[in-house]
């Protein structure tokens, strides 16, 4: 006489309802890993070259006018021009000079010019995360992952009042329609905010779809299982970096990936 869940699992057997779960928990597994540690290639650290708002002290009288007008002063600012044994200061400020006390004072640097060897386009070119915005890109990746603690959390709750499959069936698709939604929009905050909700909602596919697999399964195969539901974590971290670094512009990859603005 069957007494328990795993015995009657384990006369049941394996047939294709169960196959079908397989490959459907698969494909959830295999989505969020581009985005988890994508922030190596959205929001990478790349070199920056600070440009002056005012001309360089070689700068044609017209161009120091036009600068000076600019600042809302006289025509008496220059870019100073540093000793060739001083120290070169970092990329976010400048020394400026005035022509006519010869007073040197530091102004911040507002623009940048950044390499795009490596990558066509980034988040950190496209929000001007340097200097003082520098840690909104450390943000990015933590905004995401403390979206996964609080998310973790919530799903569980949620998978035990609703239902594995009726949580399941409400985060892929939040998570699909909030990677694709990414793309449109219109500033950082925004997309901080987005990329908060994403982390909320991968756990209600990853977390959930594991549980669900490891529950209907025979007993015998749960160990098989278990190590087979996070090989696609890994293929979806190896297609990542595969697919990104060859193309050099992550945009291209689509709704695989948070896209950027441009």
């Amino acid at each position: 006489m069957i007494s328990t869940l795993d015995e009657l699992l384990a006369q049941l057997g394996t047939g294709w309802w169960d196959v079908i779960h397989y490959v459907v928990a698969i494909f959830c597994l295999s989505l969020p890993a581009s985005q988890a540690l994508g922030g190596a290639f959205f929001a990478p650290a790349v070199d920056y070259t600070c440009v002056p708002t005012v001309p360089s002290a070689t700068a044609s009288p017209e161009a120091a006018s036009e600068t000076s007008a600019e600042r809302g002063g006289p025509s008496s600012w220059r870019l100073a021009v540093a000793p060739e044994n001083s120290t070169a200061l970092n990329q976010c400020s400048y020394l400026v000079e005035s022509a006519q006390t010869g007073e040197v004072a530091e102004e911040a640097c507002s623009e940048w010019l950044f390499d795009n060897s490596t990558f066509a386009t980034t988040l950190t070119a496209e929000f001007q995360l340097t200097c003082d915005r520098a840690y909104l890109r450390a943000t990015y990746q933590s905004i995401y992952m403390l979206g996964m603690f609080l998310g973790a959390l919530i799903s569980g709750f949620a998978a035990d009042r609703f239902g594995r499959k009726t949580t399941l069936l409400f985060g892929l698709p939040s998570f699909m329609i909030l990677s694709n939604a990414t793309c449109l929009l219109p500033n950082l905050s925004a997309l901080l905010f987005s990329r908060f909700l994403l982390g909320l909602t991968m756990p209600f596919i990853t977390n959930i779809s594991y549980i669900l697999v490891v529950e209907i399964s025979e007993p015998r195969l749960r160990p098989h299982l278990g190590i087979l539901m996070m090989l696609p974590w890994a293929f979806g971290m190896m297609i990542l970096g595969g697919f990104v670094i060859p193309f050099l512009e992550v945009h291209n990859i689509g709704s695989f990936v948070i896209p950027f603005l441009r």
